[in-house]
């Protein structure tokens, strides 16, 4: 029995030292898409993206304390969700042969740049400590995006009788939002927002 237990204990140091080895050697992936490894380093960008927005917007907050954690792993979530899902639209858009040429992201981001004034393009994109790859690669994947949704809904015509008897069956299943007012700290942020 107990040499039993020394192989089982051998045998564990030896799949956790593996272990060590493999993930101190490579890059680390937090997931695999039909073969296609999504980076730790990719994943943590997304990550980071996310936070930084949130900051920038105001809500920096919203990541701090115990709720903080938990919004955390929520975004965390989101972003390996959207990771995993460009991956199999770009998979699925290389198969049907509709994959967008890059040059059409690139023409997007000329066209950001003629609506900055000199130099206040690169400082819009350092705030969210992105480069232009980091946006280019950004619009591709919408661009993929628009590629598999064009390329599904191609023979999809909709009338308006079609649209109003949708509406009809649904109309309790849909919402309808109206903001009346919004809540604000002081009087003087009140102030600033109607200026």
């Amino acid at each position: 029995m107990k040499n039993l237990n020394r192989r089982l204990l051998f045998l564990l140091v030896a799949v956790m030292a593996l272990s060590l080895l493999v993930v101190g050697c490579g890059d680390k992936s937090v997931a695999d898409v039909n073969g296609v490894k999504i980076s730790q380093e990719d994943f943590d960008k997304r990550v980071n993206d996310y936070k930084r927005s949130l900051e920038l917007q105001g809500y920096g907050d919203f990541l701090t304390g115990e709720e903080g954690e938990e919004f955390l792993a929520q975004l965390q979530s989101d972003a390996l969700e959207e990771l995993i899902t460009y991956q199999v639209l770009y998979q699925e858009a290389e198969k049907l042969n509709i994959l967008p040429d890059k040059s059409e992201a690139k023409e997007r981001i000329e066209n950001d740049k003629a609506q900055f004034p000199d130099g206040e393009f690169q400082t819009f994109l350092s705030e969210y400590n992105w480069t232009e790859k980091d946006l280019e690669e950004y619009y591709y994947e919408q661009l993929v995006e628009m590629a598999i949704y064009n390329h599904l809904t191609k023979d999809i015509v909709a009338t308006d009788d079609d649209i109003a008897k949708f509406y009809d069956e649904h109309k309790n299943e849909l919402v309808m939002v109206r903001a009346s007012h919004i809540l604000v700290e002081t009087e003087e942020e009140a102030v600033e927002l109607i200026a």
